[in-house]
């Protein structure tokens, strides 16, 4: 998929029953030499893992994916919208990290599922 990503864009992804309404938000796309582009974005309303099996609704402000990683997740562009408020201090931290511009290279709801999976504790 070669999908011309843009700040603002809102994006639908495939998620989980319930969260329909969770969107992808592109805050700022991060060009790097031999790494390609870093897409950086918010999610709203996105399912949020807990212990007990359950899942909780909230925003998360910022998180790096790789170009690939997202073109992997998104499924349809909804609309343009602001940016929420939150990610430039996410932005600005990671920008700022002495140990360099970390990022995830899986669709974020795979990243969600190996969460899931590591929280979820299951007896023997």
């Amino acid at each position: 998929m070669d999908i011309n990503f843009a700040v603002g864009q809102c994006w639908r992804y495939q998620t989980l029953a319930n969260f329909e309404e969770s969107r992808i938000i592109v805050g700022h796309i991060e060009p790097f030499e031999n790494v390609g582009e870093i897409i950086c974005i918010s999610v709203t309303h996105a399912p949020i893992p807990r212990q007990n099996g359950n899942f909780l609704q909230a925003t998360i402000p910022f998180m790096p994916f790789s170009r690939q990683a997202i073109e992997q997740t998104v499924t349809e562009l909804d609309t343009i919208t602001d940016v929420p408020p939150d990610f430039n201090a996410g932005f600005e931290n990671w920008k700022n990290d002495p140990d360099g511009f970390g990022f995830l290279q899986v669709p974020f709801m795979v990243l969600l599922t190996q969460i899931s999976d590591d929280l979820i504790v299951k007896p023997n």
